[in-house]
């Protein structure tokens, strides 16, 4: 289930503003672990800070950074540095 509530929340965001109910739906720290251990930047959190901002609901930053490190430490290993490379 938190996968298709992710995957729907990255297709709503390329597309349009989030509503305020689907800001307040967002698991914060799965969305963190996600985008670190895809090894992705911050730069998708901006997007729903802005979108989540406009609808008056607040984001769970630290939830979100604490997933991310924690996707980020598993997405920097060894092995992802040489599919990286090559």
């Amino acid at each position: 289930m938190p996968w298709k509530l992710f995957l729907m929340t990255l297709c709503i965001v390329s597309c349009h503003s989030l509503s305020r109910k689907e800001c307040q739906q967002i698991e914060w720290e799965s969305l963190g672990y996600r985008n670190g251990h895809q090894g992705k930047t911050e730069r998708p959190l901006q997007k729903l800070v802005s979108a989540c901002e406009q609808n008056d609901v607040p984001i769970k930053k630290a939830e979100y950074l604490k997933g991310y490190q924690e996707g980020l430490a598993s997405y920097c290993q060894r092995f992802n540095a040489f599919l990286a490379g090559k």
